[in-house]
């Protein structure tokens, strides 16, 4: 399984538990939710959807590719969202042993 860290920046009125709760159940069984942490409510350079400050999550979320297309469909639909961004973390490399 393939890992995601998911950023989310949410109006500063929404629901964030509830949505974070709404996207664990919508991973399912196909992935997993490994941690959630809220990092910031931080006050925007402009305007972004009506809104001048923001909250900002992440997510760190294992499965396949399919659990990111619904994850990004879900935060695309949701009006409390005002930005998103899917990240692949890299999987560490092993080291090779010189002989």
């Amino acid at each position: 399984m393939r890992k995601y860290l998911v950023t989310i920046v949410f109006k500063p009125e929404a629901k964030v538990a509830e949505i974070t709760k709404e996207l664990t159940d919508l991973v399912g069984e196909a992935g997993k939710v490994e941690g959630a942490e809220e990092l910031a409510l931080k006050k925007l350079a402009y305007m972004v959807g009506g809104s001048t400050e923001a909250s900002i999550h992440q997510l760190r979320v294992s499965g396949p590719s399919s659990v990111v297309a619904e994850i990004t469909e879900a935060l695309r639909l949701n009006d409390q969202v005002l930005r998103f961004l899917v990240k692949s973390v890299p999987e560490p490399k092993e080291e090779v042993k010189s002989k």
